[in-house]
């Protein structure tokens, strides 16, 4: 498959051209480079109004039988633009008249600056939860599993209340490894900006464990 760069500076310029601006975040993580065919484009804008920091959606291409690429502000947070991703899940999971049966995804886009290359995350499968919080001991009972909890704030990061970096997160998971499965249960400040965010998605999708998941449940608070 092709590298998407050269369709993601396209899309860049188009945008540009109607006077408006994404700022995607930058990571030094490595993540999809494929071509993405079959694709519908959504972007979620960054203005200041005032004091207020607004979110704007674009999402006139978004084509439910298609592979969805979110072109998100790094400088919004996630209670800007968690309500737009569920109003479009929601919208992506409805049966339509045009579905030709091809399983299709949603991406998350960023800047790899390792490679100096767009990049994409997968996330189509999250079920974002915003009116509760996460509850270890209900989580717990399922003992398929050795579960921790990353919980992640605004400027830290927590794994079962053990602070530990931001970039060390992968290697600090990997460790805890034994017999077991592990599964990760992830919870966001809903104040921490998208930049943060996408970076701790990066880091972990990129363990390379088969046994280590990642639960599709994240709550937001």
């Amino acid at each position: 498959m092709k590298v998407l760069g050269v369709l993601f500076i396209i899309a860049l310029i188009t945008v540009s051209c109607q006077q408006k601006n994404v700022e995607l975040p930058t990571l030094d993580v490595k993540g999809i480079q494929d071509t993405i065919y079959n694709n519908s484009k959504i972007w979620i804008f960054f203005h200041l109004k005032g004091n207020d920091t607004i979110a704007e959606l674009n999402k006139n291409n978004s084509v439910a039988n298609t592979h969805w690429i979110f072109n998100i502000d790094k400088r919004l947070s996630l209670k800007h633009i968690i309500p737009y991703i569920q109003q479009l899940q929601t919208k992506k999971n409805k049966p339509s008249m045009h579905d030709n049966g091809e399983i299709t995804h949603s991406y998350f886009s960023f800047v790899d600056t390792i490679s100096n290359k767009f990049s994409l995350i997968l996330f189509d499968s999250i079920n974002y939860i915003t009116n509760n919080k996460l509850n270890k001991d209900s989580i717990s009972k399922n003992n398929q599993f050795k579960h921790l909890f990353i919980d992640c704030k605004t400027k830290d990061l927590f794994v079962d209340d053990v602070s530990v970096e931001k970039e060390e997160v992968a290697d600090f998971v990997t460790n805890q490894l034994d017999t077991s499965f592990i599964q990760l249960n992830l919870s966001f400040d809903n104040n921490i900006s998208f930049q943060n965010y996408i970076h701790i998605k990066a880091l972990l999708q990129n363990i390379k464990n088969d046994s280590i998941i990642i639960s599709n449940e994240e709550y937001i608070n």
